[in-house]
């Protein structure tokens, strides 16, 4: 900021209580009117040019004069901000015709529903009894020309 210490000037600095508050204000007031608050920041801003006007005649009068310009160019830029369109949404309401329904009524019929009965089956095993089959034995005869007379094979001597 302009004024506040050093430099060239004929005057004395501004005190350092009212530079800060100046400083702090102009912050303020720069932050409300981005965030839109425009009525605050403008608080703000006449706030700083009241203690700008509490300086010191002491302190130069081009500093306290280019601090006061600067305030009031802060000030329009403000309100021109504020002023300016903001981007509009525009809201058509439009009308809907309704159309009545018809409801056709839906027939039910009844479902009976009958359980089923189980009838529990009994399984009786069976008994398989194995035939044996014996096969039938088949003695051959054999004749010899003795008549029958003694056994074969009997040595023939008829002794006996």
């Amino acid at each position: 900021m302009p004024g506040c210490g050093g430099g060239g000037s004929k005057g004395k600095p501004i005190p350092a209580d009212q530079a800060n508050r100046m400083v702090a204000l102009t912050r303020l007031a720069d932050q409300q009117s981005a965030d839109g608050r425009c009525g605050g920041a403008q608080a703000k801003v006449r706030e700083a040019q009241s203690v700008l006007d509490q300086v010191p005649s002491s302190v130069d009068k081009s500093v306290r004069d280019g601090l006061a310009q600067s305030y009031d160019r802060l000030l329009s830029l403000i309100q021109s901000e504020c002023q300016r369109p903001q981007t509009k949404t525009q809201t058509t309401q439009s009308q809907t015709a309704t159309t009545p329904s018809i409801t056709t009524p839906s027939v039910t019929t009844p479902t009976t529903t009958t359980p089923s009965t189980t009838t529990p089956t009994t399984t009786t095993p069976s008994t398989t009894t194995p035939t044996t089959t014996t096969p039938s034995t088949t003695t051959p005869t054999t004749t010899t020309g003795n008549g029958g007379a003694g056994a074969p094979g009997g040595g023939g001597d008829g002794q006996g």
